[in-house]
């Protein structure tokens, strides 16, 4: 994969340019894959958002622990990783299926009460 920067008013090399980005690389990588795993909310406290965001990279730790034990090729001169093999969004679905199959799973809502307008339901 061939990658394009693109400096302007820049005193370093095109490779230091390059070498410099590929360590944000990895920061960015992060939170995109956190941001992935964490759950969403409406809630403006900062304590329970905060408390997401660990989750979310705490998934995302185990993902890439289970990923590496899980999707190793053997051959020789080093562990090649098929990356399709234990994708983030599987393991996601791994973990809500599992949640399910121990707390259930609720398919339907009933009201205490009929709704004001029969209208609203078509």
């Amino acid at each position: 994969m061939w990658l394009l920067y693109v400096v302007i008013h820049c005193r370093l090399a095109p490779k230091q340019v390059a070498r410099r980005y590929r360590r944000r690389f990895g920061v960015e990588t992060s939170y995109r894959l956190a941001g992935q795993a964490r759950a969403w909310t409406t809630s403006a406290n900062p304590i329970y958002r905060f408390l997401l965001l660990g989750l979310g990279y705490v998934l995302v730790n185990g993902w890439l622990c289970l990923r590496w034990l899980v999707a190793q090729v053997p051959r020789r001169g080093g562990r090649l990783l098929d990356q399709t093999l234990l994708r983030l969004g599987r393991f996601r679905r791994f973990i809500v299926r599992a949640v399910e199959a121990k707390y259930g799973c609720r398919t339907e809502v009933h009201a205490h009460a009929p709704p004001l307008h029969e209208s609203w339901i078509y």
